[in-house]
């Protein structure tokens, strides 16, 4: 009998395991214990709760006492274990020590007041003064998992000890969540300019106040809490986005009350317009700014903003009346201190080069013009939109950044065209570059090649979001690109030989996406690269080889046809996604069998089928998450090698020899948190019963829809 390979790591996640469960069972001498633990084994407590859906009151009441040395206390989304009554009461009073609290407000609690309470408390004790508070609109539970500290691993990810960061005395973090990203639906319940106006007050002191308040969601407010914010004349970063019913008056007050310290502010998708720009522009210190999807600001609001300020870093993006060339020309002729910028280059739009290319056609115009004549105007104008707006020349030297989007073209062709003179325009400081013709970036516009690229640009380190018409890696290319480390770019003509050739070469590659846009030959890979992020798209591979590859950590294969998958020394590889893939290594002889046993860090897998992810569960693998698109368990039997072979008999052949880890397998679903099975077959009732015992840790079972669930 061999023996289990024991890890520290798995020792930890068993310890906290164990705890977690005592607290969520009520275990009232543990929870009193609780307050008594270091600010490390409660952060450590603090993520595996979170990640497993089992944080509770008790320890959100042991976390936040007022003994406790922690000095950020940051919650994503409050899981469901949380009530509005733990909050009240863990939270009377922060912890003297924070510094800086970050909520993202869950839709199910109501009212603010338990937040303003803990301010206000907290302000009467003489604790250390606040420097930021953040509320962000957030979902109901479930997937906030917290983020563990450097100093306590639990993803596998085991660097070299030079490379891990040193123990820190005390904790800077408390759960850091990987929430949701907001979105037109997120809205912060309740939380109304008064609301605002009583946090900002109960966190003014005699010391300045807050140094960065970020306000996100808020579609209640209107913006009208200026006269609080005065308070706060230490006051740096203002962010107060997606609150629509925020007027341009009420944005330029707010920027106004704290224009003498104020160096970064972000008022998207608010009201904001020319007398928010005016305001903008009278802030000395200002070097960051966002107006993204601001109906109201337009091209005279640029101008302005961009003539009486230094600004370094602006985004401007999806504000319709911001034509192309007007907004080309203010920050190519005004914003010489740019260095990075976000911006649309729309072509049309209500913009002065329109009005004054009409203006021209009326006076050329015959005034006993026919039909056939007016036709001729309104084409000469059509064509006259086309010609790209790129006539200034750009007079700043620090721009590094730039990701802008071509947007409103019905040609194809006429897009590439702006994408060839907007290359030749833009400034040699250029590092990181990203043309895409959409703004969600699934239309690319088509430069000639890399090579060409480069010779315009030739510091680039990132380059992406348009497509080339062929890649050639040869040595030449080499010396071109020594510095790049981040390629995103989509090829006709791409095949599985480009792939392997192309990261052989560009050594310095930390992160590479790479798309065929249409089918190619068939052709074998061994990949070779210190990348350590890889997108494959639409591409066919005969045989592919993770040869050697040190440093990778994600590999992501969308919509490939793959024969057969081997693996050499990919020995940090912690995500793989298989999605929509086809091809024989999604059988049970795709993969080859030495394959999952050396990808020991894997901790996330998608899986084309229930072959594929059987392989991997049957070895030494850890997995956290598996998502399974295809289930098919076709053996009424499962003791025969055929059914061991798909994830529903590895399931119940888990299920009967689990006993406390004891057997000749170590326990690879142990620690399996999340399960989804989006096209389960016959995925019958007696696998599904296995899940408890098999996969102990599970606390998400994601079922197909109801028309493809086992009966």
């Amino acid at each position: 009998m061999t023996t289990p390979q024991w890890r520290i790591r798995d020792l930890q996640e068993l310890c906290a395991r164990r705890v977690v469960a005592c607290i969520s069972q009520g275990d009232t001498f543990l929870q009193e214990q609780l307050q008594y633990l270091p600010p490390a084994a409660l952060e450590g407590l603090w993520a595996f709760a979170a990640e497993t859906d089992r944080l509770t009151d008790a320890l959100v009441a042991a976390a936040l006492n007022r003994e406790s040395l922690l000095d950020a206390v940051e919650l994503g989304r409050v899981p469901l274990g949380v009530t509005e009554r733990g909050l009240r009461r863990g939270l009377r009073a922060l912890p003297p020590a924070t510094q800086s609290i970050r909520v993202g407000w869950p839709a199910h609690f109501g009212p603010c007041d338990w937040l303003v309470q803990a301010l206000y408390s907290r302000s009467k004790d003489g604790a250390t003064p606040l420097l930021k508070l953040e509320l962000r609109a957030a979902g109901l539970g479930g997937g906030q998992g917290g983020v563990v500290p450097t100093h306590w691993t639990r993803t596998g990810q085991q660097d070299a000890a030079e490379e891990r960061p040193a123990p820190k005395p005390s904790s800077a973090l408390l759960g850091r969540a990987r929430a949701a990203a907001h979105s037109e639906e997120a809205c912060l319940l309740h939380v109304t300019d008064g609301a605002i106006k009583s946090m900002l007050r109960s966190a003014a002191t005699d010391q300045g106040g807050l140094e960065v308040l970020s306000i996100a969601g808020a579609r209640e407010a209107e913006g009208r809490f200026a006269d609080a914010l005065r308070e706060h004349t230490a006051l740096k970063d203002l962010r107060f986005r997606d609150a629509p019913l925020v007027s341009d008056d009420a944005a330029a007050a707010l920027v106004e009350a704290c224009a003498s310290t104020l160096e970064a502010a972000d008022v998207s998708r608010t009201g904001a317009g020319p007398r928010c720009a005016q305001a903008l522009s009278g802030c000395a210190l200002l070097r960051r700014c966002a107006v993204d999807g601001c109906d109201l600001f337009d091209d005279d609001a640029l101008d302005t903003l961009l003539a009486s300020s230094a600004l370094e870093e602006l985004s401007c993006r999806r504000c319709p009346k911001l034509a192309a060339g007007a907004c080309w020309r203010s920050c190519a002729t005004l914003g010489i201190h740019l260095r990075r910028l976000r911006c649309d280059l729309r072509r049309g739009g209500i913009s002065k080069l329109r009005a004054r290319r009409e203006a021209a056609l009326r006076l050329i115009r015959d005034e006993d013009a026919s039909d056939s004549e007016e036709s001729l105007d309104a084409a000469t104008a059509s064509t006259l939109d086309d010609l790209p707006p790129f006539d200034a020349s750009w007079r700043g030297t620090s721009l590094a950044f730039l990701s802008c989007a071509l947007v409103g073209f019905d040609n194809t062709q006429i897009r590439d065209v702006w994408l060839q003179a907007l290359l030749a325009k833009l400034p040699k400081s250029l590092v990181d570059l990203d043309v895409r013709g959409s703004w969600d970036g699934s239309v690319r516009p088509l430069a000639a090649s890399l090579e060409h690229v480069q010779g315009i640009l030739p510091n680039l380190e990132r380059v992406g979001g348009f497509a080339v018409a062929h890649v050639v890696a040869r040595p030449p290319l080499v010396s071109k690109f020594a510095s790049i480390k981040a390629l995103d770019i989509a090829c006709s003509a791409l095949t599985a030989l480009d792939v392997g050739a192309l990261l052989h070469t560009l050594d310095t590659l930390q992160t590479a996406s790479l798309r065929a846009t249409s089918a190619n030959a068939v052709g074998d890979a061994a990949l070779k690269s210190n990348i350590e992020t890889l997108d494959l798209e639409g591409l066919r591979f005969g045989s592919l080889l993770l040869d050697r590859l040190p440093r990778l950590r994600v590999l992501r294969l969308t919509r490939c046809a793959v024969q057969k998958l081997g693996v050499k020394r990919a020995p940090l590889l912690n995500e793989l996604n298989a999605a929509q893939c086809a091809g024989a290594f999604c059988g049970v002889r795709g993969v080859d069998s030495s394959a999952p046993e050396r990808l020991r860090s894997l901790r996330r897998l998608r899986a084309p089928s229930d072959a594929f992810a059987a392989a991997f569960a049957r070895a030494g693998t850890a997995l956290k998450s598996l998502t399974l698109e295809d289930a098919m368990v076709s053996h009424e039997n499962d003791d025969d090698d055929a059914a061991r072979a798909t994830l529903g008999g590895v399931l119940r052949a888990r299920a009967a020899t689990r006993a406390a880890y004891l057997g000749n397998e170590a326990p690879h679903l142990d620690g399996l948190v999340s399960l989804e099975l989006l096209r389960a077959r016959d995925f019958t009732a007696k696998h599904f019963a296995a899940l408890p015992l098999a996969c102990p840790a599970l606390r998400r079972l994601r079922l197909p829809p109801p028309a493809h669930r086992p009966r």
